[in-house]
């Protein structure tokens, strides 16, 4: 696994961070899911 770094919107970090306790998981584990579901579609 490679590490990036991102850019992000201060907001839209509040809002993964929230998903991603809420689901108990990590904020990587998290937007890892999210991006192969974005490319999925």
């Amino acid at each position: 696994m490679k590490t990036i770094q991102v850019t992000i919107d201060e907001s839209l970090l509040a809002k993964v961070d929230q998903v991603s306790q809420d689901l108990n998981t990590t904020r990587s584990a998290f937007i890892r899911e999210a991006l192969k579901l974005a490319l999925e579609q």
